[in-house]
């Protein structure tokens, strides 16, 4: 006689995610309810399992009907959430980003010495320009729902620069590279106030298909740079 309620019914039982490549393992066993069957393993791309026929009849025993896998896209981040940014860490992602900004120095002529009223050029070492770098998160796969497996994310960093401004040893400042010095100055520092405006984008992979992440600011990234300076009037007759 059935059980009460009761309703035959087919049942999956879903394999570890532990392995790169999935699938039955040759030679490989394991005992379930009493039953030997071939032991597979789920991997990134594809969940494997076995099929199951449980039945109502008491008398009856739990029949396995074979193996069965069915690929799947774990999306790291939550349906229809528009803002997702998946393994995000505002830190890291400036730590990674101040990493692939170069060191900016000051390139003055002349050299040391300047002269009053003679005009100086200065300018930027290597000229700014927009430098990327790639963070690597790992974020929980909840594609499947499986917490045992990880799903790899890569975060594209790019720090661009943006306008700068000189500041001159007789404190002035300007947006150009070029000071004339009206009087002597001795130990003056030209400094440049350089902020580098830094984005993140990201994307994932199901393995099969590359899938983008939102992007957004992350913040800015500071680079002091200054350089000792001198200027001193010089008189006709010493020329």
């Amino acid at each position: 006689m059935n059980r009460k309620g009761c309703v035959a019914h087919d049942q999956i039982t879903w394999a570890d995610g532990t392995a790169a490549v999935g699938g039955p393992e040759p030679g490989g066993y394991v005992y379930y309810f009493g039953l030997k069957i071939q032991r597979v393993l789920s991997d990134p791309r594809t969940d494997w399992g076995w099929n199951w026929f449980v039945p109502c009849n008491p008398r009856r025993s739990m029949a396995f009907l074979g193996l069965v896998h069915m690929g799947r896209a774990p999306n790291p981040c939550v349906t229809g959430t528009a803002a997702c940014r998946a393994g995000v860490s505002i830190p890291g992602f400036l730590a990674a980003a101040r990493g692939a900004v170069p060191v900016e120095r000051i390139v003055v002529d002349p050299v040391t010495v300047g002269v009053v009223n003679v005009r100086v050029l200065a300018a930027l070492d290597p000229i700014p320009i927009p430098k990327s770098v790639e963070v690597r998160v790992t974020v929980p796969d909840q594609g499947d729902l499986d917490l045992g497996e990880r799903l790899h994310v890569i975060w594209v960093v790019t720090a661009t620069p943006e306008p700068w401004e000189w500041q001159w040893p007789d404190r002035s400042q300007s947006a150009e590279g070029r000071w004339v010095p009206q009087q002597d100055e001795q130990g003056g520092h030209v400094n440049v106030d350089l902020q580098y405006l830094v984005t993140a984008a990201g994307y994932w992979s199901d393995g099969i298909t590359i899938h983008d992440l939102p992007g957004f600011v992350v913040g800015t990234i500071s680079v002091p740079t200054t350089r000792a300076y001198d200027v001193q009037q010089v008189q006709p007759a010493t020329l």
